[in-house]
């Protein structure tokens, strides 16, 4: 509802061949040693005058994040992921354009989403077992000790078809159909221990898609820029979930477990909408940019709970039902921008965003839309012949009824909520200079003040003062994960050697300063500040394209984890996931381009 960002592949290149090979293997300095490796092909491959193919595949395979130091058959820490892509571009004349593409990943291995034990309280079982497994909670703890099954299956795909067909008046008409695939098969160990308190946990996700876009765009260079569109999608969600817990106890006859759940969700969305934006040139500096968006959307929930066998449930129990919401909304956007000369241009832009409804897992609590009302202003600008450039924005955003996440313990589910209102307001900067041509200097700095203005209905943590009945008031505190201060300082190098080599050296450091991973404030749950440092050594061959990379990532070995919560089942304990880039890489890196 605020923003996104977009990532566009290369299309094909008509009448080019022409091919690339990346590989790259690193080690992190952690206690399982874990070695990453992956590898990227790409080729470009012209079939006619007319037409070219563009073919991508990769292949990645990472060891386990975290050592498991129980022994576990069914651990599948590590990560092994195979895929790839394919673009045909076909332009039988100067007015008609076809792209195919599609796409396929297959994803085997939990990798990041094994989790390890951050806190310990004394009074917690765990507090004599885990030192006799060679583990020490804490931030840096790369070791876990899972006794059931953990893996993470992924295939994800799809296949889009671009066709353009431009008039005689220079306008391009354009529609595009999608259609994509997802699905999950994934299990772990929820009490994280060798403890037997949990026999299973796991389940997997369906989901599909078909889209359809049809636009009309205006020719360029002209006082009056436009596009207009529709835009259809039509979507279905199946998930199931399976959790058996003994808790260490003996199963009554007649029953499997002592704790169970047995969960079966089923949604059908829909989304219709129509578009339109246009840029007005008022005089020769000055443009106005307006565009808005009429949606209309349709949720379908199905839902079905049952004890799964257990002698209580984890979740209420819910007989099959469905229910159906819909929602229209409104947004749009305008922006004003003014040059002061050709190459310096400030703006100011006011919009207002909107994020669809859903509905939180094992309910029908109904989650209302999410809706964003956004203004900025800013400068980008380069001076010196283009040497330097300087971007400047500052921003402030309101939400209502922000779509917040947060784990409920009593009931160990994940919810998904309307947090009331939320606000984020900061500036940022960005300075890339080129002193001298073989120099290039790249900073960045962005302050970020994000606070819920309400939230009163925010999931406690064990122990937390002001909760009461389960909930606490979190109006006035951070919003999760995002720390005030973010900077970056980015420097390369390269120095000629001779007629056919060149080395350049790289050396960047990036910083932010603290944040909580979770919005009710758990003081276990913080993320201290940190600052980190990466170096790289590399040389090229100029004529056969090719450059070898030595690196080093996160240098001085700055542990950091990407989440934190509390420990479902042992009260002030707390769990962590690890990040790749929480340890110290070394590596090398071989680019290949022909």
């Amino acid at each position: 509802s605020a923003g996104l960002v977009n990532i566009r592949t290369n299309d094909p290149q008509i009448g080019s061949l022409s091919g690339r090979i990346f590989s790259e293997y690193g080690k992190l300095d952690n206690a399982n040693n874990t070695s990453l490796f992956r590898m990227q092909g790409i080729a470009n491959l012209p079939l006619s005058s007319d037409a070219a193919v563009r073919i991508n595949g990769f292949y990645v395979k990472n060891s386990a994040l975290q050592k498991n130091v129980v022994p576990n058959p069914n651990f599948e820490g590590g990560l092994r992921q195979i895929g790839g892509s394919a673009k045909l571009l076909w332009e039988p004349t100067d007015r008609i354009s076809v792209l195919l593409s599609g796409d396929y990943m297959d994803s085997r291995g939990a990798g990041g989403g094994v989790a390890s034990f951050r806190v310990v309280t004394p009074a917690s079982p765990l507090a004599s077992i885990l030192p006799g497994l060679g583990i020490t909670p804490g931030v840096g703890n790369s070791k876990s000790a899972y006794d059931g099954p953990t893996f993470y299956d992924l295939r994800v795909g799809g296949g889009q078809a671009k066709i353009s067909y431009q008039f005689d008046d220079g306008l391009t008409l354009t529609n595009i159909a999608a259609y994509r695939d997802f699905k999950t098969s994934q299990a772990f160990d929820p009490d994280y221990s060798p403890l037997p308190l949990v026999q299973f946990f796991g389940g997997g996700i369906t989901a599909k898609q078909f889209s359809d876009e049809l636009r009309l765009t205006s020719p360029t260079g002209g006082r009056l820029e436009y596009q207009a569109g529709l835009f259809l999608l039509k979507a279905s969600v199946r998930e199931s979930a399976v959790l058996a817990a003994s808790l260490g106890m003996a199963v009554p006859p007649g029953f499997t477990t002592i704790l169970g759940a047995d969960n079966f969700w089923r949604q059908h969305l829909g989304s219709y909408a129509a578009y339109g934006q246009g840029t007005y040139r008022l005089t020769d500096s000055l443009r106005l940019t307006a565009g808005a968006r009429l949606t209309h959307e349709t949720i379908n929930m199905r839902y079905e709970t049952t004890a799964g066998g257990g002698v209580a449930a984890l979740v209420p129990v819910s007989a099959d039902d469905q229910e159906s919401r819909s929602e229209t909304n409104f947004s749009w956007r305008t922006t004003l921008q003014y040059d002061l000369d050709p190459d310096w241009m400030v703006y100011g832009t006011a919009a207002r965003g909107y994020k669809g409804p859903g509905y939180a897992q094992y309910s029908f609590s109904y989650v209302r839309p999410e809706i964003s009302t956004h203004f900025e202003i800013g400068s980008k600008a380069q001076f010196f012949d283009r040497k330097l450039t300087v971007n400047v924005s500052a921003f402030n955003t309101t939400f209502k009824d922000f779509q917040a996440e947060s784990i409920d313990f009593t009931t160990l589910t994940f919810l998904l909520q309307n947090a009331g209102k939320l606000r984020t307001r900061g500036a940022e900067l960005q300075i890339l200079a080129r002193p001298f041509p073989r120099l290039t200097l790249n900073a960045g700095l962005a302050y970020t003040d994000a606070r819920f203005l309400s939230f009163v209905g925010d999931t406690c943590y064990v122990g937390q003062p002001d909760c009461v009945n389960g909930v606490t008031d979190s109006s006035g505190r951070r919003l999760a994960n995002a720390p005030k201060w973010k900077g970056l300082v980015d420097v390369s190098y390269e120095q000629p050697l001779g007629d056919e080599f060149a080395a350049s050296l790289n050396v960047g450091v990036s910083s932010q300063s603290s944040y909580n991973f979770l919005s009710n404030g758990n003081p276990s749950a913080l993320q201290k500040g940190y600052t980190t440092l990466d170096v790289g050594l590399a040389l090229t061959q100029k004529d056969m394209d090719w450059t070898l990379r030595a690196f080093c990532r996160n240098c001085t070995d700055k542990h950091f984890v990407s989440t934190v919560q509390g420990h479902p089942f042992f009260g002030g304990d707390h769990i962590q996931n690890l990040s790749y880039n929480g340890f110290r890489q070394l590596g090398l890196a071989l680019d290949l381009k022909f």
